[in-house]
């Protein structure tokens, strides 16, 4: 029956299920279990954004909404007067129906100073293609695997963020390499010291000369 440290809700502010923050940083789930408590595990529960009706209520004022990597990050932008959001499990782990939420919004999207965060970043980013408009903001001067938190504890006002986020460029995909096609060689079958010797050829023809 522990509490949560941090409690996602539907639309209307009604507790689904919660996230356990451990001192290790272990993060374990946990939902209403109808009694007043919590009961471990996710059970029927669908996952959901955090802070959501204060999102739904800035989409809807056509206020900015910040995409955050983790509630700790969501919940120091609400002290300084920011509307953010995640999703919960971590990086990566962002669904495509979470952009459902943010149709039409204002969106800012601040990742982790680390491959993993901006991974993170693109795929938010991706799914909200052709439903918000989405910015990509990569705070200065963060130290490696640095987050907003680190940031506004080092002494970022909520000003300086706003300013930043306006002049952040619009977000546009990455364009992913592509590899060439292969081309298709009819060899007869390794059998005979002949056919091992045309598969040997084929496979090292660019590294030795015959």
């Amino acid at each position: 029956n522990q509490k949560p440290t941090y409690v996602y809700t539907d639309t209307e502010g009604k507790p689904l299920f919660g996230i356990i923050r451990t001192p290790e940083k272990q993060f374990m789930a946990v939902r209403p279990d109808g009694k007043g408590g919590w009961a471990y595990g996710m059970g029927k529960v669908n996952p959901t954004l955090y802070n959501l009706p204060r999102v739904i209520e800035a989409v809807s004022k056509g206020e900015l909404v910040f995409v955050v990597e983790g509630e700790k990050d969501a919940d120091n932008m609400a002290k300084v007067g920011l509307t953010a959001t995640t999703n919960p499990f971590g990086a990566e782990k962002w669904k495509p129906e979470y952009a459902d939420y943010l149709v039409r919004a204002d969106v800012v999207i601040i990742p982790d100073n680390d491959e993993v965060g901006r991974r993170h970043a693109e795929q938010v980013a991706r799914s909200l293609m052709g439903k918000a408009k989405i910015r990509l903001l990569e705070l200065p001067s963060l130290p490696p695997k640095g987050d907003v938190s680190d940031w506004l504890g080092a002494g970022g006002t909520k000003e300086e963020l706003l300013s930043m986020a306006e002049q952040a460029p619009e977000y546009e995909p990455k364009e992913e390499a592509q590899e060439e096609p292969r081309v298709a060689v009819e060899l007869p079958p390794p059998i005979r010291d002949l056919g091992h010797a045309l598969v040997l050829a084929e496979l090292w023809r660019d590294r030795y000369r015959w």
